[in-house]
């Protein structure tokens, strides 16, 4: 397997790896490693922290876990979470890090509108849309029977 430089990958520990750590891995760890480059070479480097982060070679990282290619940030731009609705989903990237506290969507560079993705959008939200309007619709009813009640003087209901 070959890395290069702004490689973005998704890391799961090996269950045997995990299951041996006196600390759960998982602790301050995104779980998503970016290679960088220092004086000894590439390494893989956890989103976590910005500093003191964990960093594997490429040797550690696959001994102590399984790598799944996501993107590399040279192929992509940065974009807002509203953009991605307009794009395939292989065509889009959640790269947020410190456990989603830090949001940072991308999409890949060369990608174009998807009018099929647009289109599914677009009936998601006539659909919310739908359910809110009956919803609303059986609360005016419920407040229309609960006023005659009320003019009728029957004061022991709930508003």
């Amino acid at each position: 397997m070959e890395i290069k430089l702004n490689d973005v990958y998704k890391f799961r520990y090996h269950e045997e790896v995990r299951n041996k750590k006196a600390f759960d891995p998982y602790w301050c760890f995104d779980g998503q490693l970016i290679v960088k480059e220092n004086k000894n070479g590439l390494y893989l480097e956890d989103t976590y922290w910005s500093s003191d982060s964990r960093k594997f070679t490429l040797e550690e990282a696959l001994q102590d876990g399984i790598l799944t290619f996501v993107c590399n940030l040279d192929d992509v731009i940065e974009c807002r979470e509203y953009n991605l609705q307009y794009y395939e989903d292989e065509d889009t990237f959640n790269l947020s890090y410190q456990s989603g506290c830090y949001k940072k969507y991308c999409v890949r560079k060369n990608a174009k509108r998807s009018p099929e993705k647009m289109k599914s959008v677009l009936n998601e939200k006539i659909e919310e849309s739908e359910r809110k309007i009956k919803w609303l619709t059986s609360d005016v009813e419920s407040y229309k029977k609960k006023l005659q009640e009320v003019e009728k003087g029957n004061l022991d209901i709930y508003i």
